[in-house]
């Protein structure tokens, strides 16, 4: 392989395999020590801190700065990182925009809330930076846009964080559906049972001194500080994400996408109900989708097991 691989070259490939969580050294060009590809983490929390597990393992990637709102995050993923790599410097930002400032950072990694993705990419790509954002893409269609716009203006380099994407099982069942052993496909039916337990109805309190709420709402309307509200159970709170449906759809219905490609959408129904607390995002949903040819249903309940004994084992193989 070519030894002068540039950063593009370099972020290409190893966003294909490393960050997908199938790591594979061996498909990694290693660039000149002078052309390594300087990486800044944006948002701290749980995927924050597999983004920087993941570079921090990469040997041409130099990680050069981290950046979340609350100060505990910044604080435990820097130790983390000094203990994974003894001597290294790195900056702490809590503001991201002083992040895209630096003309010396190639490349950020996003796992923000859902509602920071597409502003923070978008600014990045402005900036001449490459992304590595977290799923869900961006938190709406229009925002989606948005950013492709940018991306191929400034002729920047985006990878989704849909890790599933890049799993050899994934790769497995979709090369089976392709070639057609299962016949042809005109039903998928997908599910993913809820997982969060009721938030109930918490009161209002005072801002923690080490987060910055008003930074955490960003493009968001303004609301007191509620913790439930905030960090991992942000998702069930429509003006941040969309429940455990935005939260999955991504990755189980991705399989779907690169294994039959589902063309000609006509038409779309939902369902479902709500939380009893402070939750207002679909505490369960089932969609109907229907393309031409094709019929996908999503649901928050699996399917029914057939019935024990061997009548019920016919009807597996036989079907309906």
């Amino acid at each position: 392989m070519n030894q002068s691989t540039n950063r593009r070259d370099f972020l290409k490939t190893a966003g294909l395999t490393a960050l997908g969580l199938t790591v594979l050294p061996n498909l990694i060009t290693r660039a000149a020590p002078s052309d390594r590809v300087r990486i800044a983490h944006i948002g701290l929390g749980g995927m924050g801190n597999n983004h920087m597990k993941w570079f921090a393992d990469l040997p041409d990637a130099e990680i050069v700065a981290l950046c979340d709102v609350d100060e505990l995050h910044l604080g435990e993923t820097k130790k983390r990182l000094e203990e994974m790599k003894p001597g290294i410097r790195v900056d702490t930002y809590g503001d991201f925009r002083r992040i895209l400032e630096r003309k010396d950072i190639d490349a950020i990694t996003v796992a923000t809330p859902d509602h920071w993705h597409a502003q923070i990419a978008t600014l990045a790509f402005q900036a001449g930076k490459d992304v590595y954002g977290e799923k869900p893409l961006s938190y709406c269609l229009k925002e989606g846009k948005m950013m492709l716009k940018h991306l191929e203006k400034h002729n920047r380099v985006f990878q989704m964080g849909n890790q599933i994407h890049a799993g050899d099982n994934f790769h497995r069942v979709v090369e089976l559906i392709q070639s057609g052993s299962i016949g042809k496909v005109h039903t998928v039916r997908l599910w993913k049972k809820p997982s969060t337990k009721e938030l109930g109805s918490p009161t209002v309190q005072p801002v923690p001194k080490t987060l910055n709420w008003d930074m955490w709402l960003g493009p968001a309307p303004f609301t007191d500080y509620i913790p439930e509200k905030c960090h991992f159970t942000y998702r069930y709170f429509l003006d941040y994400s969309g429940g455990e449906f935005a939260d999955f759809w991504c990755h189980i219905a991705d399989v779907m996408y690169s294994a039959i490609h589902p063309q000609g959408l006509t038409k779309i129904s939902a369902r479902g109900t709500a939380y009893e607390g402070i939750a207002d995002a679909p505490k369960t949903l089932d969609v109907d989708y229907e393309f031409g040819g094709l019929k996908v249903y999503w649901s928050s309940n699996p399917p029914r097991r057939p019935r024990r004994g061997r009548a019920g084992y016919r009807r597996i193989l036989r079907g309906p």
